[in-house]
């Protein structure tokens, strides 16, 4: 698998192709290699550290080949953070489906004749990868250091093992270097990729129909509500230091 980063595209008019045809002799025995665009959602200045968020050129390959998705994580050892899902298409779907071809060329121009330019076509793209869905599932575990005011400590990997060897003595550790302080995790993602205009609110449609195809009963719900024991407090709130009494009395029956 050839990855790409930008490819030209140029829509070629019925007119013209004769006269390319005639230009450039037809390339259909010749077997042009496939190449395959991955639209990376921002600026990309080094390209190792562009493919390490993807997973690795063999993660790219292997997801590619099996026909999944790619992933996208900007901190690729932090496990509290969300994947960015990609979109696989071909590169006609990508175009909207309007004729416009994709190919991979090569410019050159000659010292000697700045303006005369050489292009030749090396490849042509068949898979279009874009990440259209949202980025902002992202969370890193910190606190505030107690040796530097003012800096922070990174948490992951004191929660976390990072590789096999410390997973294996991950309880043999002290006590004091594996000890942290009191830390809350988000419970949960969201659970769709796409944003939704919909808005988690009391109902506001007071009208006789909406009332009467309440209270009819047909398909209305006879479940018993569940009870909420759990305690939800911002990252910037003091640390709940006892269950609420309903919990405990919850717990007791």
């Amino acid at each position: 698998m050839q990855l790409c980063v930008s490819c030209p595209s140029h829509k070629i008019k019925p007119s013209r192709l004769v006269q390319i045809q005639k230009m450039w002799p037809s390339t259909s025995m010749e077997k042009l290699p496939e190449y395959v665009i991955v639209a990376y959602p921002g600026i990309v200045r080094n390209t190792e550290k562009a493919i390490e968020t993807l997973g690795g050129i063999q993660t790219l390959s292997m997801n590619h080949f099996a026909g999944r998705p790619l992933e996208l994580r900007h901190h690729p050892k932090n496990l509290y953070a969300n994947a960015l899902v990609s979109e696989r298409g071909s590169a006609e779907k990508s175009l909207g489906g309007n004729g416009t071809v994709l190919c991979v060329t090569t410019v050159r121009r000659k010292k000697s004749d700045p303006n005369c330019v050489q292009a030749k076509v090396i490849g042509m793209v068949s898979t279009v990868y874009t990440f259209k869905s949202m980025c902002d599932f992202h969370y890193l575990p910190i606190r505030q250091s107690e040796t530097f005011p003012g800096s922070f400590e990174n948490l992951v990997p004191k929660l976390i093992p990072l590789d096999l060897p410390g997973a294996l003595s991950w309880w043999n550790q002290p006590e004091n270097e594996r000890r942290t302080p009191l830390h809350l995790p988000p419970y949960q993602f969201s659970r769709y990729s796409v944003p939704s205009s919909k808005l988690l609110c009391k109902e506001t449609d007071f009208s006789p129909e909406k009332v009467k195809r309440k209270s009819a009963g047909h398909g209305q719900s006879l479940r018993s509500e569940r009870k909420a024991l759990s305690v939800t407090v911002h990252s910037t709130a003091e640390f709940p230091k006892q269950p609420t009494e309903d919990a405990v009395n919850d717990a007791n029956i």
